[in-house]
């Protein structure tokens, strides 16, 4: 995973991002820096003040949000992007997350991995971000995806 290959590389950070450039690279700089100042884990939000999403039809906007609240609740998570990708990770929780192995995979991963560094009680920052929907391709999300995040939910929520 890109997680071992950091550590293995021996990087300070572990950023991921859409290859399709939805998440703005120019607001690297401001993930890492929320690293560097202490944060254990920064997130590119699209659901805080300044962050925004731009180029989705309202049905995608309604299930993005929705998940995300059903998430929060059900887990009683204090972060407002629980499904976004664009994310900065610090060594320790490079180092924390790769000694659990990860029951889920998609979207249902970044799930997982949130509520596992908001259990540990790490300090998160989220960064607003403007995510803009890709020019070229379809998102990956399918009715499938959606059942099989739900269902981490439920089984996150059952650890709780």
């Amino acid at each position: 995973s890109g997680f071992a290959f950091g550590l293995q590389h021996g990087y300070a950070t572990v950023t991921t991002m859409d290859a399709d450039f939805s998440h703005p690279p120019g607001r690297i700089p401001a993930l890492l820096q929320a690293v560097e100042q202490g944060a254990q884990l920064a997130i590119g939000s699209r659901y805080v003040p300044g962050g925004a999403i731009k180029g989705w039809p309202i049905n995608r906007r309604i299930l993005s949000a929705t998940a995300n609240t059903v998430a929060r609740s059900m887990l009683r998570l204090r972060t407002h992007d629980c499904t976004g990708g664009f994310r900065c990770y610090s060594l320790r929780a490079v180092q924390y997350l790769v000694t659990r192995p990860l029951r889920s995979s998609g979207y249902s991963a970044l799930v997982e991995l949130l509520t596992r560094c908001e259990r540990a009680k790490m300090a998160i920052v989220e960064v607003p971000i403007t995510f803009m929907e890709r020019a070229l391709g379809q998102s990956k999300i399918s009715q499938r995806e959606i059942f099989r995040a739900m269902a981490t939910v439920i089984r996150l929520a059952g650890r709780s």
